[in-house]
């Protein structure tokens, strides 16, 4: 939506059917994630969640340069063909198509609103970024979302370990709740997170004006509350296993 201000009808047209079609891909990229981490499938799990992060990015950027919003779109839904594909193992990423009606609408009234809740949080989540484009100037929504996007990058490598983590932390739950071995989930995860974040971050911490100022030097003034915001996601990727 906030892609629209400036466009033409026959454009906003165009924009709306491209995300229709990227909806639905992402449908089906979050239904084999699902059944990749129902099956324990940890590595192709990894492997998907972080190729998408590392194509759709590089992709996207090279697209968005040379088409513009149209090659944004165009990346977004490539990426995620190409990691469907990719964990797909030369198989069918989906089963065989089957109809129940009556399995459809007892699906559809479980599933319609743990949908509508998610596309709530979407909203609770990109809030700031819709009073900050009502309220002022285009500029100052790219400085603000520049470092939404960092500290999504950040948050990515611990999202992917308490991803595989998770389900096994469930089953050995469910098998002992008494179980010493339950806090090494949480205690030498997040001490190894810890030892592996705190040096990244730092590097990230002095490098991160070089890219900005290179590429985006219209938004210069976006480096400092970066540094602030990589400073503080310090405690908020060793928080994510707890």
């Amino acid at each position: 939506i906030l892609l629209f201000k400036s466009a033409g009808t026959d454009r906003n047209q165009v924009i709306w059917i491209a995300l229709l079609v990227i909806f639905l891909i992402n449908q089906i990229y979050w239904y084999i994630q699902l059944q990749l981490q129902a099956r324990k499938k940890f590595i192709a799990l990894s492997k998907m969640t972080l190729g998408f992060a590392l194509f759709s990015t590089s992709l996207g950027v090279l697209m968005a340069y040379c088409f513009g919003l149209y090659g944004l779109l165009a990346g977004l839904a490539l990426s995620y063909v190409a990691m469907i594909l990719s964990s797909s193992e030369g198989k069918s990423p989906l089963p065989k198509l089957a109809w129940d009606t009556s399995l459809v609408w007892k699906l559809v009234k479980i599933g319609f609103p743990i949908m509508l809740s998610q596309a709530l949080y979407i909203l609770l989540l990109n809030v700031d970024k819709l009073i900050i484009w009502i309220s002022m100037q285009k500029e100052d929504l790219g400085i603000y979302s520049i470092q939404s996007y960092i500290i999504s990058i950040i948050i990515l490598f611990p999202t992917v370990v308490s991803m595989v983590l998770y389900p096994n932390l469930m089953e050995d739950l469910g098998k002992n709740r008494h179980s010493n071995n339950l806090q090494d989930y949480l205690t030498k995860t997040t001490q190894i997170l810890a030892y592996v974040v705190a040096p990244l971050l730092g590097v990230l911490f002095i490098i991160i004006h070089l890219p900005i100022q290179w590429l985006l030097p219209q938004y210069v003034s976006a480096v400092v509350p970066s540094q602030i915001l990589i400073s503080s996601s310090f405690f908020l990727v060793i928080s994510r296993m707890p």
